[in-house]
């Protein structure tokens, strides 16, 4: 997420938050401020990407909301259920909401479905066309919310010029997610998230990560650089092209693979656990 869209984010959910423990006064916020417009049939229609995050005051959402981006609603704690005919184009982040028991069988969300890992909530065949990813409470791998939403925005930046190493790294370095060093090692201060950017073919040698690297869905990335180091977890789930991995390779954290996978672990190279990916959710060996 880029620096307006936080201040964005963070704007809109101490307005709605204050306002909107009404349906009324909800779909009032969003409509004086310009976030959305109603269309003919009643729908509320948000042109991109909504942050509820933290807005405790909401307790129900308009019906036939459609969303044309992101919806993240992490931490409404005081939101009870989500509305018929609800449709997130992007991603739906629920984590936090420990009154929400159970999803309406129209709700339809082209992206990905975040959850606590804890919740009993049962997601119905068919309403979700990503993943459904398990959050935890701090810093389990899909959560830092905040990160998750930035997350979105870069993979989509770098998928679509990181074709190549140098434009990879031409675009990690123009938007300030990362630096080179002296010996040409390229580093990343935090997390990196390039879920989904599939034309992402390589990846520059001598790469350090200080965080998480979530290569998941890279379908294109056939090999892992010479000297990679991620000090959080890396996650190659979905990345089908790659079969073996280097052996100066290291990982503090955890692995995440597909379950079925060929690819061999060497022994020495994972700090954590290797967890296998199974469609929506993760089985530890």
């Amino acid at each position: 997420m880029n620096k307006k869209e936080k201040m964005r984010a963070f704007s809109m959910s101490t307005i709605l938050g204050g306002m909107g423990d009404t349906v009324e006064g909800l779909t009032e916020g969003i409509l004086l401020n310009g976030w959305g417009e109603l269309t003919s049939d009643g729908s509320l229609v948000i042109p991109q990407s909504l942050y509820l995050s933290g807005a405790s005051l909401v307790t129900e959402l308009p019906e036939k909301m459609i969303v044309n981006g992101d919806l993240d609603l992490s931490d409404c704690d005081a939101l009870e259920y989500l509305p018929s005919g609800l449709r997130v184009k992007g991603n739906l982040n629920l984590s936090g909401c420990e009154l929400i028991e159970e999803l309406p069988e129209d709700l339809r969300v082209d992206g990905d479905l975040l959850i606590d890992w804890d919740s009993d909530i049962d997601v119905p065949e068919g309403i979700v066309g990503g993943k459904v990813f398990c959050t935890g409470k701090d810093d389990n791998f899909f959560v830092n919310k905040k990160e998750k939403m930035r997350a979105f925005t870069m993979s989509t930046i770098l998928g679509g010029m990181g074709d190549t190493v140098e434009r990879l790294t031409e675009g990690i370095l123009l938007n300030g997610w990362g630096e080179l060093t002296s010996d040409g090692s390229l580093v990343i201060p935090q997390s990196l998230y390039l879920s989904g950017a599939c034309l992402v073919t390589e990846l520059p040698e001598k790469m350090l990560v200080h965080g998480d690297l979530d290569l998941s869905d890279c379908d294109a990335l056939e090999s892992l650089p010479s000297g990679l180091r991620v000090k959080g977890n890396l996650n190659l789930s979905g990345c089908e092209q790659i079969k073996e991995l280097p052996e100066d390779l290291r990982v503090d954290g955890d692995l995440f693979i597909d379950l079925g996978s060929d690819i061999d672990v060497p022994e020495g190279i994972i700090g954590g656990e290797v967890f296998y990916t199974y469609k929506d959710y993760n089985e530890e060996l």
